[in-house]
């Protein structure tokens, strides 16, 4: 019984983390596209809820990994798909990175830096 309990709390952990890191990956690519769409006056808008979602899937990326990583600790007869989970989440990563300098070295970011450096 204690086994059936431990093996229906590692599934959920691990599908907490899964649907945390496809949401993360998918928002951030909806906000990556929604920042090359040509719509009038909302660029800024864009970027700043760019920044902020950023912040905030980091946090909340960084909590679900302490948890996988406490709870290969706590369920040691699953430790490798937990592994497997850390591995998914941390994809992130490198995403993360790649769409953060799309973005830098977009024009739109450069000509507002140049724009409010009055240049």
């Amino acid at each position: 019984m204690k086994q059936k309990i431990e093996n229906e709390r590692v599934i959920q952990i691990g599908k907490l983390s899964d649907i945390i890191t496809v949401l993360s990956f998918l928002i951030g690519t909806i906000i990556l596209v929604l920042y090359f769409i040509p719509i009038q006056g909302i660029d800024f808008e864009i970027i700043l809820t760019g920044y902020f979602y950023v912040i905030i899937t980091i946090i909340i990326n960084l909590i679900m990994l302490i948890g996988l990583i406490i709870s290969i600790f706590s369920f040691q007869n699953y430790q490798k798909y937990l592994l497997k989970r850390i591995g998914f989440l941390l994809l992130n990563i490198p995403i993360t990175i790649l769409y953060f300098l799309i973005f830098l070295y977009s024009e739109n970011v450069l000509e507002y830096f140049f724009k409010s450096l009055n240049f």
